[in-house]
This record gives structure tokens, sequence and C-alpha cells, in this order.
């Protein structure tokens, strides 16, 4: 990144310096701030994620998503007896989804990796459904409440990945990757290179169905002219929604060498479902 990323804050740095309350302790702050600045710009780089140290690759949905786990039971969304994520949808669409998007491809003997299990909604409905169930989150809050839920599962593992790719799986080692309620909180960038890494850990011959937000949709749209002032520079929500439309997936998909086997846009107002194949 170099010094552009703290163009903005130097900037506010030295229009702190020139107030003029408490002239000199002002001063020492901007100071010690900048010398923060320039050790953090000696010592890091962003460059090549893969680079980057452990430190410097906590992303923002891995602090988003673990504040919002910890405080759930206090928060509005709260269900006595309910897990986190039932806030999200009902348990007739859960299940749709689950019966169209995933039965299909499920065998006793797959191994499977859901990308952004949350609370385990559809963690629970994936385990007695194969051999092996890997559940990879950002978020270690998020894990630890898909760990409670399927306790009682002793072929499910619980993976975190550092939300740049899925580096701690082999190769061609997945029968079936799937991920819901997810990919619609990424960036666009974000969702290419997991989407090339999802090419990478996928057996041949396999399919993988993943969840986005499309900005053609009527509620896509409409949600993004709602928070488009929020979501501006660096002041950017945690969860934001990341849009992009069946077009650019399918584009992504097709660059990247996988087979489309369905671009379902019915399941909402707002989100699309892609199915797809990585040819044998």
């Amino acid at each position: 990144m170099g010094s552009m990323m703290f163009k903005p804050i130097r900037q506010y740095l030295f229009r702190l310096r020139e107030m003029p309350l408490h002239a000199e302790r002002t001063r020492s702050l901007v100071e010690r701030m900048n010398e923060s600045l320039d050790h953090h710009l000696q010592h890091s780089s962003r460059e090549a994620p893969k680079a980057v140290d452990e430190l410097e690759r906590v992303t923002r949905y891995q602090t988003a998503w673990n504040a919002y786990a910890r405080g759930w039971e206090q928060g509005p969304c709260h269900q006595e007896g309910g897990h986190l994520g039932d806030e999200w949808g009902t348990r007739e669409f859960e299940k749709g989804i689950f019966t169209r998007f995933c039965s299909p491809y499920l065998e006793n003997h797959a191994v499977v990796l859901e990308i952004g299990p949350g609370g385990g909604k559809y963690s629970a409905m994936l385990a007695p459904k194969c051999r092996e169930l890997y559940c990879a989150d950002v978020a270690e809050e998020m894990l630890k409440r898909t760990a409670e839920r399927l306790k009682e599962h002793g072929h499910v593992a619980f993976v975190k990945v550092d939300g740049f790719d899925l580096h701690q799986f082999e190769k061609d080692f997945f029968d079936f990757v799937f991920s819901f309620d997810v990919f619609v909180h990424l960036d666009i960038e974000d969702i290419f290179c997991y989407l090339r890494e999802i090419w990478r850990v996928l057996k041949p011959g396999c399919v993988s169905v993943i969840h986005l937000a499309s900005l053609l949709s009527t509620g896509g749209w409409q949600k993004f002219v709602a928070e488009a002032d929020l979501n501006r520079a660096q002041f950017k929500q945690a969860g934001r929604f990341g849009f992009i439309t069946p077009q650019i997936a399918e584009k992504f998909l097709m660059e990247l060498g996988f087979e489309i086997v369905a671009i379902d846009t019915e399941i909402n107002r707002r989100d699309f479902v892609v199915v797809f194949r990585k040819p044998r």
C-alpha cells in the first residue's frame, strides 16, 4: 500500500498540529502518532497478501463478525433457545435452499467445505449428509458457536482462515464447496480471490454453490442506494454488502475455468445463487 494508505491520516495530523488549543500537548501527540505511522510503514507491506505477517492479515471481516458473535445474546436478534443466524431467513427458506442447492450434489462419502458457517444452521444440515465436513470461518467466535451446535458430530472440523485464501487445504481436496450468507458481505476483489481458491481446492468434476448479492435486483439496488453514504472511503460499515451482478459472477467463473451449471436469480428480491463445476 505504501504511504498513500496513510495520506488522509497525515493530513489530519497536520491540521491537528495547527490547532491553537493545548498546543504543546497536541504537538507531542502528533509527533508520537507520526512516529507510529513511520514505524508501521517501515515494517509492513500489503503488496502481496501471502507475504503479510499474521497481525497484518487481520481483516475487517474477522473484526466485525467476532464482535457480532460476542454480542449476539445482548443484541436485538437474540432468541431464547435459538442460534446465531436464525435471524437471517426462516427455517422454511433455509430448508428450501438446502434441498435445491445442496442435496443434489451430496453423497455419503463426500468431503465438504462450508465457507463461513456462522452459527451453523447450514452446517447442521450438511453434517449428516457427508463423510467429512470442514467449517472454515474468518471469525473464531463464529467457529466456537458452530462447534457447540455440532458437538455430537465427530466428523466435523473447524478451521480458522485469514480472509485472504484457503491455504490450509490441499489441492483437489473437496467434493462439494458451499457458502451462503457470506459472499454477499465480501468486496469484489475478495469474491474473485475466493473463487480462485475454490478452483484450487475443489476436485475435478465436482460442484460448488455460492450465494451472492445482485446490484441489478430490485432489493439489491434499493439497499445499495440506502447505504451508499455509509460506505465511502475508509468508513465502511461492518457487515456491509458487496454487490456484484450475475454477469460479473459469470465472467469470474468462466475466466477461472469453471463450467456454470446454473445461476438462480429467483431466491429472493435481492440475491442470486451460482452453481458451478470444475471440469474433469
